[in-house]
């Protein structure tokens, strides 16, 4: 049975397919759209970074700012709304708040060779028509 390798239906693979001229293209108009997308994160970041800043139009908002002796600043406001949130149970604002304040827990991973050696195969003294039927054996991976 013929083997699917899920590339004959690629653009460089067919007749008359992709020359390098135009793969050069459009990896250059790609390049370019990734430019301009991360020109607009930039901005967009510089407007919101400056925004925080602002006071809150809210009354009853800086009211509440003013009174813990907080900074009346829509960063500040984020900040104390992050905190109600995790104090009520919301547990991504615990894990925004607990995150935010760098006491996000690390994961570590044993990946020495110690624990558990790994042999290695030698494939070499098979032929290929040998390694295809060993693989045509094999059950499929979902």
């Amino acid at each position: 049975m013929a083997r699917y390798d899920g590339r004959a239906n690629l653009r460089q693979n067919q007749p008359g397919g992709m020359t390098t001229e135009i793969a050069r293209e459009i990896g250059r108009k790609g390049g370019l759209a990734s430019a301009a997308k991360r020109e607009r994160r930039k901005a967009l970041r510089a407007v919101l970074e400056e925004c925080q800043r602002l006071r809150p139009t809210d009354a009853e908002l800086t009211a509440a700012l003013a009174e813990t002796g907080l900074p009346e600043t829509y960063q500040y406001a984020m900040a104390v709304a992050a905190l109600e949130k995790a104090a009520h149970g919301d547990v991504e604002a615990m894990r925004y708040v607990r995150d935010t304040l760098g006491e996000k827990p690390t994961e570590t991973y044993n990946l020495s060779m110690e624990a558990k050696p790994v042999q290695a195969l030698d494939l070499s003294k098979y032929s290929d028509a040998e390694l295809e039927q060993i693989a045509d054996g094999l059950p499929e991976e979902d």
